[in-house]
């Protein structure tokens, strides 16, 4: 069975593109989660009916898993869609990758935040993942750097513009303070404001 006849039998989705990454890899890659979150909540079920469930569940990761590595990845362990920061940072926190591919995940993640002149480069999808992958894969600096960048687009660079909350989008003010013609324009919005997860995490180590 194919990863798409697997996502379209059990999610109904269909793959297109959110930012630069494709939606299906970016959606697929939560199902695994989301099927362990299901076998977690059995609390009232006998325990036959939770071990019938457990199983079901068990074997939709792994064969999302299969599929989804097969679909994804070349027998070498690189990407067959355009390589992006939401893209590696998703895989390497969610572990949906080859044994062999792990070290291509985190030099391409480092070399595009480089490219990007140490910026990120990820939208509501993939900024919650971006720093704990960094801070899972040995690039904790990295994550401090992102943090602690004061230009567009960047968090501090709100904070420069006076914000006293994450806002919804990168550039939710124009440089002159003024509230920018973005639509859907929060100046308190979790998306971004996820940092503060990977700051009590990974900066406190309240886990």
């Amino acid at each position: 069975m194919t990863y798409n006849s697997i996502i379209a039998n059990n999610l109904n989705l269909q793959e297109y593109q959110v930012g630069n990454t494709l939606k299906l890899l970016a959606e697929g890659a939560t199902i695994p989660f989301i099927s362990r979150y299901r076998k977690e909540r059995t609390g009232e079920l006998n325990e036959v009916q939770i071990q019938e469930i457990q199983l079901q569940y068990e074997k939709l990761t792994e064969n999302i898993r299969e599929a989804f590595i097969d679909y994804y990845f070349t027998k070498e362990g690189t990407l067959t869609v355009e390589e992006t920061q939401t893209a590696c940072a998703l895989l390497l926190h969610t572990g949906l990758y080859p044994e062999c591919a792990k070290e291509y995940l985190k030099n391409t993640l480092k070399r595009l935040i480089e490219e990007a002149g140490g910026h990120l480069n990820t939208g509501f999808a993939g900024t919650p993942f971006l720093c704990p992958a960094l801070s899972e894969n040995g690039m904790n600096d990295v994550a401090y750097d992102l943090l602690l960048v004061e230009d567009y687009p960047g968090w501090l660079h709100e904070v420069n513009l006076g914000a006293t909350t994450i806002w919804e989008r990168w550039n939710s003010l124009d440089e002159n303070g003024m509230i920018s013609g973005t639509g859907m324009n929060s100046l308190n919005h979790y998306g971004y404001g996820s940092i503060a997860d990977w700051m009590y995490r990974y900066m406190c180590g309240f886990r």
